[in-house]
């Protein structure tokens, strides 16, 4: 096949788009094809060569390269060939590669199958004896829900006919949910939006990796398709509108890894999508977002952002309420005013990933570990149910949150308590704001000077955080919510060693304060003998 300028081509698996085609001093008796690889850094050069432009490149000077024409390229394949060629049945298929050695005066046609067409598949010139053969083939495509023809060099959908009928494909494909047409040669929407037009129980579609130049004009919607992943396709802020258009029911959108620059213009065409609540627009090199847009995405609830340069050094005067999780990992987040700014701008948070972030490299080790899990818990909303993937327990949450109020009083954290969040916590702990003064404790009670517990359970040893106005009724219940068991079962034991004492906590309403406790102090919880309740 002889390619043009603008055709995507595949050599061992690398994908590239072919810039230029002609004769190059080097090769003067060859035809000389100019590529830009879909992988930035697999070219050499940036269309120049000996002083002469034969093309420029798009995505860096070491993006293009100069092939031979005849150099071996992977096998550029239609729709039906790649669909046939992975999902076809195994028996009939092989018995049409033998048919295929035979030479043609030797074959003999029954009358049912007196018409054929030469089919291209693999190396071989395949004899594809009438439509009814090809219909065995494809007998049990209609039990597929699931497609999977990523990597398949495909370029086109072109109408096979076979005999003098033509493949319907949602006859063939009547039940499939799930198309995954990643990272092939497709540089024409309208190829793709032909093949999905014709599958009617559709809905999720993946086009990773296609680089389009073309769009069509004056396309059908596709009102089926709610999942669209168009990672890496170097798609702008222009042709994305186009495509908006054709997909108006989207609930999820994958636009990771492209060329957007003008993200303004680019959420104004997704409001236009009254359904969508997940938007990824990770690894796009993003200094900078319209969050004041964003929020004219009216069903949005999940943002991925990761892999960008935000910083959120300046506090917004947005505040984007409906979002409930927001990956915003591997940026430019360098303190904690920059964690306060996020807790404004997502005020009601349930998911968040900030991992690996310039604050999180700041110190090595569990107590560093520990210290960035406590500011976090603490400084996010107490609605925040996972956190960099894990779970946070209602007894980790309170422990942090303690720890965090006690070093925030004693000055050992910088915090701006004229936040909301800290009038939250004072709220919630029954913390006295003239607290904040400094004074010193009396012999009785450790202001606010919180300190670790070891809670003994049989082998397992518990580490809690507490404050000397907590009192035994709370750490009671804050134990059986680890150990999912009812407060009337246990009682805690009050280990005081340096007395030589053991004290069963009975009164439920005094505080530990009272009990002179310091870190590390031992509290035994043991089951009640001979307890029987009612249920």
């Amino acid at each position: 096949m002889t390619l043009m300028v603008g055709d995507r081509v595949s050599f061992d698996g690398e994908i590239a788009t072919v810039r230029f085609v002609g004769s190059i001093p080097n090769w003067p008796n060859e035809t000389a094809l100019g590529v830009e690889w879909d992988s930035p850094g697999r070219g050499k050069n940036d269309g120049k060569l000996g002083g002469v432009r034969y093309f420029q490149t798009t995505f860096g000077d070491k993006s293009g390269s100069f092939v031979k024409a005849s150099k071996a390229k992977d096998r550029r394949k239609s729709f039906l060939e790649a669909l046939v060629e992975k999902y076809g049945d195994a028996n009939s298929v092989s018995r049409m590669v033998q048919d295929s050695v035979v030479p043609r005066e030797d074959i003999k046609l029954r009358d049912d199958m007196a018409e054929y067409q030469g089919l291209e598949i693999g190396s071989r010139d395949w004899k594809v004896l009438g439509f009814r053969n090809l219909s065995r083939i494809t007998a049990n495509f209609e039990n597929l829900t699931h497609i999977s023809l990523d990597h398949e060099c495909i370029y086109t959908n072109e109408d096979e006919k076979y005999g003098n009928q033509t493949l319907e494909l949602n006859k063939i494909l009547p039940d499939v949910r799930v198309l995954n047409l990643g990272f092939n040669l497709i540089d024409d929407f309208s190829v793709v939006h032909s093949i999905v037009l014709q599958l009617n129980s559709l809905s999720e579609l993946n086009l990773n990796g296609n680089v389009f130049s073309a769009f069509g004009r004056n396309l059908a919607p596709l009102k089926n398709i709610h999942t669209l992943s168009l990672a890496s396709c170097h798609l702008d802020e222009t042709n994305l509108e186009s495509l908006v258009s054709v997909f108006p029911n989207l609930r999820r959108l994958s636009l990771s890894t492209n060329d957007v620059r003008n993200w303004t213009k680019c959420l104004t065409a997704l409001a236009r999508l009254p359904n969508l609540h997940f938007l990824d627009a990770s690894f796009n090199e993003l200094e900078d977002f319209d969050f004041e847009t964003l929020k004219s995405l009216v069903a949005l609830e999940a943002l991925n952002m990761c892999g960008n340069r935000l910083d959120f050094r300046v506090p917004l005067r947005v505040s984007l309420e409906k979002i409930r999780e927001l990956d915003i990992s591997a940026n430019n987040i360098a303190d904690w005013n920059a964690v306060d700014n996020i807790n404004l701008l997502f005020p009601q948070l349930k998911k968040i990933r900030v991992n690996n972030n310039p604050y999180c490299e700041r110190g090595e080790g569990k107590e560093w570990e520990d210290e960035l899990l406590v500011q976090l818990v603490s400084r996010f909303n107490s609605g925040l149910e996972i956190l960099d993937g894990s779970e946070i327990l209602a007894s980790l949450r309170e422990s942090c949150e303690l720890y965090f109020i006690a070093k925030v009083i004693k000055g050992e954290i910088p915090y701006d308590v004229s936040l909301g969040r800290w009038h939250w916590l004072e709220k919630q702990y029954g913390i006295d704001k003239d607290a904040r003064r400094s004074r010193k404790p009396d012999n009785n009670e450790k202001l606010f000077g919180g300190i670790f517990l070891s809670v003994e359970v049989g082998a397992k040893l518990l580490r809690k955080f507490v404050l000397p106005e907590c009192t035994v009724g709370k750490l009671k219940g804050n134990i059986s919510r680890d150990l999912k068991q009812c407060v009337l079962d246990f009682e805690i034991v009050y280990d005081n060693q340096p007395a030589g004492i053991k004290e069963t906590m009975t009164n439920d309403m005094k505080q530990l304060g009272f009990y002179n406790m310091e870190d590390g102090t031992r509290i035994i919880v043991q089951s009640k003998v001979g307890v029987r309740r009612e249920t």
